[in-house]
């Protein structure tokens, strides 16, 4: 496909797609703007352009070829993400709870392991913080991924009311 873009446009493309802030990605290919509101605007109408969203599909698709990160990857990972329980990472019995060495918790489950912290409180216990991926934002990305909430919905059409009671009654026959 690769739509020729002017030079200008594919500079713009090519800074949006480095983090997805269009008002950077404007500013980079056309200058600083009076404020992030105003290339914000700009980029905005941009992005609604045909070729440009062309072009932005073709960029993004030749990136999760490179990468090998496409939706399909991205949604076994948050999937994955929710799979995550307390017992991955310690065995909680009636003793206790025992902490499993790091290093011996399977690697696919330490990838959600975001942060470890390890302290000691005033009786000498030493205290081990776990925080793993949001399960919250796992499922807000899955929906979203996924199509299974939309944030906005158009509805159009033409309806004639020549009254309260025929839209009632014509509601009724339905």
């Amino acid at each position: 496909m690769n739509k020729k873009l002017p030079e200008k446009q594919e500079k713009f493309l090519q800074a949006y797609v480095r983090n997805f802030n269009i008002a950077h990605g404007y500013e980079a290919a056309y200058g600083q703007k009076k404020s992030l509101e105003v290339a914000s605007a700009a980029g905005s109408r941009l992005l609604k352009q045909v070729k440009v969203k062309e072009r932005l599909t073709e960029i993004l698709d030749e990136r999760a070829k490179a990468t090998k990160v496409d939706s399909t990857y991205v949604i076994e990972y948050l999937k994955a993400a929710l799979e995550i329980d307390l017992d991955d990472f310690a065995n909680i019995g009636k003793a206790g709870v025992d902490i499993k060495e790091f290093k011996k918790i399977p690697k696919h489950i330490r990838k959600y392991c975001t942060e470890v912290n390890m302290t000691e409180s005033k009786r000498g216990n030493v205290i081990v913080n776990f925080k793993v991926f949001s399960k919250e934002k796992a499922i807000e990305m899955l929906a979203k991924h996924t199509g299974a909430t939309r944030e906005r919905v158009e509805l159009s059409g033409n309806i004639t009311v020549n009254s309260i009671t025929d839209l009632v009654n014509n509601h009724d026959a339905d």
